[in-house]
């Protein structure tokens, strides 16, 4: 009961991070939509501002690194 308590746990967390992963690239495409010259400031900000780049990338991999934290548990658990 504890293991599945705690599966859930990090299911939770990992549902909420994509769902702020996906807040954040609907604000960045949002604010291209509203400041078009900044999206080429850079070669990175072909997509979005160079001041989102380190929010949005930084979102995805800690996003991704819960959902293989979450995957690794849940295997441990069946």
């Amino acid at each position: 009961m504890k293991n599945n308590r705690l599966s859930n746990f990090w299911g939770v967390l990992f549902e909420g991070l994509w769902l702020y992963t996906l807040l954040v690239w609907v604000y960045i495409a949002i604010e291209n939509l509203m400041y078009p010259a900044a999206v080429f400031n850079s070669v990175l900000s072909v997509y979005f501002p160079v001041k989102q780049n380190l929010l949005a990338i930084s979102s995805f991999i800690l996003s991704f690194v819960f959902f293989v934290a979450w995957r690794y548990l849940h295997s441990l658990n069946s």
